[in-house]
């Protein structure tokens, strides 16, 4: 009578390293979740948030039996905060520093093309300026001006627009 053959529960060198590499990718993406609930939820509900996130991550590790059954445990967990993560709705209401406080926005008529909220700022130091929100009419005004006058792009002593 034979015997049937035993598995053997050894991982070679390259089973270690994926091991390795899904445990680390897995935490990597778990802390990423922790920091995601932390940092862009109302302060009032920062500290809870990442607490309970935590609490069940560590749960849901100490009780599956494998590694396995924990990374995917831990992948549905970061699945679930990237899901809420990527249908936060941006906002514009909050207290913007002065240089990226107003947004960008074109206008086309025809074929003239207005750009509105220009940065055209007097900068003395990085945090020393003086705000000037400018207008922009007919790309090809800019182009010709910014582009062609000077192969970098931009002409000597010319304001840094964005």
């Amino acid at each position: 009578m034979k015997r049937g053959h035993r598995h053997s529960t050894a991982r070679t060198p390259l089973q270690w390293i994926v091991v390795i590499f899904v445990s680390v990718l897995v935490i990597a993406l778990a802390f990423w979740a922790v920091a995601a609930l932390y940092i862009d939820l109302p302060r009032r509900w920062q500290l809870v948030a990442a607490s309970v996130c935590t609490v069940v991550m560590l749960v849901g590790i100490a009780i599956m039996p494998r590694w396995r059954y924990q990374a995917l445990y831990l992948t549905g967990c970061v699945a679930v905060v990237l899901a809420w993560w990527l249908n936060i709705a941006p906002s514009e209401d909050r207290s913007w520093q002065t240089d990226v406080a107003r947004t960008a926005w074109a206008d086309v008529t025809d074929n003239i093309v207005t750009i509105h909220n220009l940065r055209n700022f007097d900068y003395r130091t990085e945090t020393d300026y003086t705000p000037n929100w400018s207008y922009a009419r007919s790309i090809s005004t800019i182009w010709r001006r910014s582009t062609c006058s000077s192969p970098s792009g931009v002409r000597p002593g010319s304001p840094i627009r964005s």
